[in-house]
């Protein structure tokens, strides 16, 4: 609680100085500031909820290991740990109340729900249990997430629609996003000089 009031004290003293007041939103001067006129949040949709863990850029999609967080938060009841299981169950459920509430979930430009990064660290904890009830289901949903992510980073991840995430189709058309490499003639054209 002392580092989130440490943390939030110099921008709420910009907010007071800029504006006039601590509490109001610079944002409200962007471009793309939500419809709803409060940082893009709506009422909590149900079918927002579905789609942030289910469509094609879902979170369970992208990263279908963290449904084992589940089977991990039960383990860790069952074996006593009941105050840590009810942290990490809050942090996860106040995240995707958050993102059900958003009014673009998938914006951003970012592969899936960015809203939902901060969240990974703690639902992540109870995969340890997970792995140690089912070891083979773990490695190979956490093999499935790592090859959905490698394929969605070194693609283009930010050039999705919310029902279209074509990154093994640019995986298999050589279509890479840019790296400092790319600033280099490519073979092909050193090839077309010899």
């Amino acid at each position: 609680g002392g580092g989130a009031i440490v943390g939030l004290a110099p921008l709420l003293a910009y907010d007071q100085w800029a504006f006039g007041s601590p509490f109001h939103v610079p944002y409200n001067y962007t471009v793309g500031f939500g419809s709803t006129g409060s940082l893009f949040l709506a009422t909590p949709s149900f079918r927002r909820l579905i789609e942030v863990l289910f469509a094609l850029p879902g979170v369970l999609r992208t990263t279908p290991v963290i449904a084992l967080a589940a089977v991990g938060l039960v383990s860790l009841y069952r074996r006593g740990y009941r105050f840590e299981m009810c942290v990490v169950a809050a942090i996860g459920l106040a995240f995707l109340l958050f993102e059900a509430s958003y009014a673009t979930p998938f914006g951003g430009g970012s592969p899936g729900p960015r809203q939902l990064i901060p969240m990974l660290p703690f639902v992540a904890l109870p995969l340890a249990t997970a792995f140690r009830r089912m070891p083979l289901t773990t490695l190979s949903l956490a093999a499935t997430s790592v090859i959905e992510m490698v394929a969605a980073t070194i693609t283009h991840p930010i050039n999705y629609g919310e029902h279209d995430a074509a990154w093994f189709h640019q995986l298999g058309l050589h279509d890479f996003s840019a790296t400092v490499l790319s600033f280099f003639p490519s073979r092909h054209f050193l090839d077309g000089l010899m």
